[in-house]
Protein backbone atom coordinates (compact mmCIF):
# COMPACT_ATOMS: atom_id res chain seq x y z
CA UNK A 1 0.00 0.00 0.00
CA UNK A 2 1.46 3.33 -1.04
CA UNK A 3 1.36 6.39 1.27
CA UNK A 4 -1.38 7.87 -0.94
CA UNK A 5 -3.45 4.69 -0.73
CA UNK A 6 -2.95 4.60 3.02
CA UNK A 7 -4.13 8.21 3.33
CA UNK A 8 -7.21 7.47 1.24
CA UNK A 9 -7.91 4.35 3.30
CA UNK A 10 -7.60 6.33 6.54
CA UNK A 11 -9.86 9.09 5.17
CA UNK A 12 -12.43 6.46 4.17
CA UNK A 13 -12.14 4.58 7.46
CA UNK A 14 -11.92 7.62 9.72
CA UNK A 15 -13.45 10.67 7.97
CA UNK A 16 -13.04 12.84 11.08
CA UNK A 17 -9.41 11.80 11.63
CA UNK A 18 -8.18 8.68 13.44
CA UNK A 19 -7.37 10.56 16.65
CA UNK A 20 -11.02 11.64 16.99
CA UNK A 21 -12.13 8.02 16.75
CA UNK A 22 -9.48 6.99 19.29
CA UNK A 23 -11.09 9.40 21.75
CA UNK A 24 -14.54 8.03 20.95
CA UNK A 25 -13.10 4.56 21.56
CA UNK A 26 -14.48 2.80 18.52
CA UNK A 27 -13.23 1.63 15.17
CA UNK A 28 -14.84 0.28 12.02
CA UNK A 29 -15.27 -3.32 10.96
CA UNK A 30 -12.78 -4.06 8.15
CA UNK A 31 -15.41 -6.22 6.42
CA UNK A 32 -18.60 -4.14 6.46
CA UNK A 33 -17.33 -0.76 7.83
CA UNK A 34 -19.88 -0.74 10.66
CA UNK A 35 -18.91 1.04 13.88
CA UNK A 36 -17.41 -1.34 16.42
CA UNK A 37 -17.60 -0.87 20.15
CA UNK A 38 -16.44 -4.42 20.84
CA UNK A 39 -14.11 -6.94 19.23
CA UNK A 40 -16.82 -8.74 17.27
CA UNK A 41 -18.97 -7.06 14.65
CA UNK A 42 -22.67 -7.20 15.47
CA UNK A 43 -23.56 -6.03 11.96
CA UNK A 44 -21.98 -8.70 9.74
CA UNK A 45 -20.92 -11.23 12.39
CA UNK A 46 -17.19 -10.92 11.66
CA UNK A 47 -15.08 -12.04 14.60
CA UNK A 48 -12.18 -9.66 15.15
CA UNK A 49 -9.36 -11.14 17.14
CA UNK A 50 -7.32 -8.36 18.72
CA UNK A 51 -6.56 -4.64 18.64
CA UNK A 52 -3.16 -3.79 17.16
CA UNK A 53 -1.84 -0.64 18.85
CA UNK A 54 0.80 0.07 16.20
CA UNK A 55 -1.54 -0.37 13.23
CA UNK A 56 -4.47 1.18 15.13
CA UNK A 57 -6.93 -1.45 13.92
CA UNK A 58 -8.37 -4.88 14.64
CA UNK A 59 -6.23 -7.69 13.23
CA UNK A 60 -6.77 -11.41 12.73
CA UNK A 61 -4.49 -13.93 14.37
Amino acid sequence: MTPDELQKFERDQFPLGAEVYDKLNWARCPKCKAKLYARDCTNCGRVCSRWDEKRNEWVDC
